[in-house]
């Protein structure tokens, strides 16, 4: 029997890593990881001067970039720039791609650029010193990343919750702790394909924990309702398209 609701028991898991020493072990030969650093959102920009919506070729952009097509998700940044050469939350997006591809020096070039146009942007501003240093203060950053994916996740904001957890899942690639909140976020969306890999990275890592298992398995059960909701749905829908049988169209073909 269940005894703590989803919301619940992600805050429970992540109050625990807060509170626990940081695991700051890289992740060992063979053990998947989660191919995602966070984006910036888009902050509304005025006076479009007719240019495509840049909110669509935002959203585009992430969710080339979420699906792992990285040059795809590049390309759609650099069009942003290109026509907007102010929007600094595109030049972090592509620092940020550069940074997970390893190309350290272009990630500075851009996260500089972001800097320029936004100086008192805190997230952008601490990108471009630990890009530049070459190293990262995980503790501070993961304190941070986990106070507002707490925030996020209690008041239903999704996407902001994946972001900082999938940071924290860079920084902290052996712990399962972070998996499993991580899971929790992505199946409330729907993701069901990212958040089972994340229920089972965190059962790999941590394979003592009950929860973890109980939650793959709530995870399971609920896909495959979905799954046959779909087909009763579809089912259902071709059923009322179909043609009504007429009994003088049968005469007439001679059948």
């Amino acid at each position: 029997m269940r005894q703590f609701s989803s919301l619940s028991l992600f805050l429970v898991i992540l109050l625990c890593f807060v509170n626990q020493s940081p695991v700051f072990a890289e992740t060992e030969t063979g053990k998947p990881k989660l191919s995602a650093l966070p984006l910036k959102a888009l902050k509304p920009v005025e006076d479009m001067d007719g240019i495509e919506d840049i909110d669509k070729l935002f959203e585009q952009a992430q969710t080339k970039y979420q699906s792992g097509k990285l040059l795809e998700a590049k390309e759609i940044f650099t069009k942003i720039v290109a026509v907007q050469p102010e929007n600094a939350d595109a030049y972090f997006n592509l620092g940020a791609i550069a940074e997970w591809q390893g190309n350290l020096p272009e990630a500075a070039k851009y996260y500089n650029k972001a800097h320029a146009l936004k100086p008192n942007d805190l997230e952008i501003k601490y990108a471009c010193e630990t890009v530049l240093q070459g190293k990262q203060n995980k503790s501070e950053a993961s304190s941070v990343y986990s106070a507002r994916a707490k925030k996020a996740f209690a008041s239903g904001n999704y996407s902001q919750a994946i972001m900082d957890l999938s940071n924290l899942v860079r920084l902290y690639p052996s712990d399962g702790k972070i998996y499993f909140a991580l899971s929790q976020s992505l199946r409330a969306i729907k993701s069901f394909d990212w958040a089972i890999y994340c229920l089972k990275m965190a059962i790999y890592l941590d394979p003592s924990v009950d929860i973890y298992k109980t939650a793959l398995q709530d995870l399971e059960a609920e896909i495959k309702k979905v799954q046959e909701k779909a087909c009763i749905d579809a089912a259902q829908v071709a059923i009322i398209k179909m043609k009504p049988f007429v009994f003088s169209e049968v005469a007439e073909s001679g059948i």
